[in-house]
């Protein structure tokens, strides 16, 4: 089955974080050699600082627990760059503990949507009041940018059930809106979007990554990117991040999985990430396939297929 793994086509499109886990699949499939995939995860991982994943690999492979300076030195690194990030974003971080977000965020509204909009709105409006209380400077906000992906880094993705400690997750939706409203920094808002969703997704947090992925979508769709080869690569890159937020989910209501049914139809036969499947991860039309089982993607499929007659030519087990 090795020659219908596409793990190393679609790597290039995914972050390290949400590779791990196609590679643990692979091994576990033994699809491939185990030692080739232990090393190709431990190549990963020294690229990341899950310094524990690091040191558990290193063990399977080496049959050792004594680790080499290089993987030692991960750990000291990463304490080092958390502390002093941490201080040069102190008065931000001490601002966003003001009980006035928390009061933001319990807003209601009439209905579920309008109750999000409403929150959105407050949350938003008691962020920036608490900013400007403080005096947070530009470069208070870019710490904590940074300040949030070390976290990502670390394995510290957000909040889990019976914690109430911070993470990645919590972090760069402050880190956006400040980027929006306060610094105009429109690339710190984009990375903020791509690293709440991959948090969402590695903390299987699937109704938040299912709004997270259409707020991105329609962030990349709507940006007037300098050269339009960044947008094409956005595009595909959302195209391969949306496999786990569509095709993942086992559980939630019949109302939730309609819903999953429409975005994955919107999504897959929208002409443009048509356009990036054929132009830039061909591969990806095996999705087009699984989506056509959907009955309203028939019609969709009929639209637009015509305009790319190639879209859909691959070499799957199921095409043999």
């Amino acid at each position: 089955m090795a020659e219908f793994d596409n793990i190393q086509r679609v790597a290039p499109f995914l972050d390290r974080h949400l590779l791990l886990p196609l590679l643990e699949h692979a091994q576990a499939q033994g699809v491939y050699d185990e030692k080739q995939v232990l090393q190709a995860q431990l190549d990963l991982l020294k690229k990341t600082k899950l310094v524990d994943v690091v040191a558990e690999k290193y063990e399977a492979l080496h049959k050792s627990k004594e680790l080499p300076a290089e993987l030692k030195d991960l750990r000291q690194n990463a304490v080092l760059q958390l502390k002093e990030l941490k201080a040069d974003c102190k008065q931000l971080l001490t601002a966003i503990e003001d009980p006035s977000l928390a009061k933001a965020k319990a807003v209601q509204g009439e209905g579920k949507e309008e109750s999000k909009k409403a929150q959105e709105k407050a949350f938003k409006e008691a962020l920036l009041l608490l900013v400007e209380k403080n005096n947070i400077e530009d470069a208070h906000i870019e710490s904590l940018g940074k300040y949030a992906k070390l976290h990502y880094e670390c394995g510290n993705y957000g909040m889990v059930e019976g914690s109430d400690k911070m993470g990645a997750g919590e972090f760069l939706p402050i880190y956006r809106v400040l980027c929006k409203e306060r610094t105009g920094n429109a690339d710190g808002a984009l990375s903020a979007l791509w690293g709440k969703l991959a948090t969402g997704i590695l903390l299987e947090k699937w109704d938040e990554t299912f709004e997270d992925l259409k707020e991105l979508r329609e962030f990349v769709d709507n940006k007037n990117f300098r050269d339009p080869l960044q947008q094409l690569q956005q595009r595909s890159w959302i195209l391969h991040w949306a496999l786990f937020v569509y095709f993942k989910p086992a559980a939630g209501s019949s109302q939730f999985k309609e819903k999953l049914n429409d975005e994955v139809i919107d999504l897959f036969f929208a002409p443009a990430y048509l356009q990036a499947i054929q132009t830039n991860c061909p591969w990806m039309s095996s999705a087009c396939v699984a989506t056509a089982h959907i009955p309203a993607a028939r019609i969709a499929l009929a639209q637009h297929m015509q305009h790319f007659p190639s879209a859909l030519e691959c070499r799957t087990p199921t095409s043999q």
